[in-house]
């Protein structure tokens, strides 16, 4: 089902990714996500669809997590040209925040970090050799130390 989700505009595949992993947050921990994107992209040199589609990355995107169908819905409206209308609130805010971010419109609310965890688990092992830069809304975010 990632054909589906490659079929999307960066932006849209990230506001997806935003909406899946931070809806429930402010607007400021929306940017925070699509900044840890951002960074990984440019660090890596890749295109935004291989960062957020790497496996295992970003948990809204594998296939047991319940967020997944609601993507899928939503990547399948978008290609279809159609408004996705059950979410079009907050899943539009994403978007046009997503947007924002690629075009470094929005500067980097994270300090450099590359990665996040919620806030609501245990600190996981590959975290351990990473450095906090921020905690935003329910997330913590961190860099790799140098």
């Amino acid at each position: 089902m990632n054909e589906l989700f490659r079929k999307l505009q960066d932006g849209d595949l990230l506001g997806l990714l935003m909406y899946g992993e931070a809806r429930g947050e402010g607007l400021l921990g929306q940017v925070a996500v699509g900044c840890v994107v951002r960074n990984r992209v440019r660090k890596s040199g890749k295109p935004y669809s291989d960062v957020i589609l790497q496996p295992y990355q970003f948990s809204c995107f594998n296939t047991n997590d319940p967020n997944r169908s609601i993507l899928e819905k939503i990547a399948q409206a978008i290609v279809d040209g159609k408004d996705p209308q059950e979410t079009s609130g907050i899943f539009q805010q994403c978007r046009w925040l997503a947007y924002g971010v690629i075009n470094k419109s929005i500067l980097d609310v994270t300090f450099g970090a590359t990665h996040y965890f919620a806030n609501t688990i245990n600190k996981p092992s590959w975290a351990n050799n990473m450095i906090e830069t921020i905690r935003i809304g329910g997330h913590i975010f961190l860099k790799e130390k140098v």
